[in-house]
């Protein structure tokens, strides 16, 4: 959806807000999964939101698990906070960013780090096109606005699929 803001000094504002229509069910929560405890842990987790209050809401929440957190306002600043960090371990990246999109920053993320983990985050319809792409790819992509148990269950749930044990054969 979309939202469109008109204001005038004196006279007020006006704010329509204008949602898709789905002729499908929202599909059942399971509640017993999303009541148990999430886990945390030490990783060091780069952020890349241009929303203070998801950005806020994403610092929050992983300090609070444990984790270390890199901070970003926009894809430039990520590559830079990522460039100091001596570690980082997984890039949690809003696919809309100023000056760098999400994947542009992530394909340059992998040229010093390959393997390195990503969650793309993203308030836009899973139809655009560049999200489709993302997905395409195998890529984990969190519906924004997200609550801090569904981004701290993604985060986990990310990093442990990557420490699989490799086998000694």
């Amino acid at each position: 959806g979309f939202l469109n803001v008109y204001s005038e000094p004196g006279v007020g504002s006006t704010f329509k807000v204008y949602l898709p229509i789905s002729t499908t069910a929202a599909p059942a929560r399971d509640l017993a999964e999303d009541s148990g405890p999430v886990a945390g842990g030490t990783e060091t987790i780069l952020v890349a939101e241009d929303h203070e209050g998801l950005r806020q809401l994403a610092q929050e929440t992983l300090t609070g698990l444990g984790y270390n957190v890199l901070l970003a306002a926009d894809g430039e600043q990520a590559l830079q906070e990522f460039q100091r960090s001596s570690e980082t371990h997984l890039a949690v990246l809003d696919v809309v960013l100023p000056k760098l999109s999400g994947p542009e920053v992530y394909a340059k993320l992998q040229e010093t780090q390959p393997s390195l983990p990503v969650i793309f985050a993203t308030g836009y319809s899973p139809d655009l096109a560049m999200i489709q792409k993302v997905q395409q790819q195998g890529f984990p992509v969190l519906q924004k606005p997200y609550s801090s148990r569904s981004l701290a269950r993604a985060v986990r749930k990310t990093l442990d699929s990557q420490a699989r044990p490799v086998s000694s054969d």
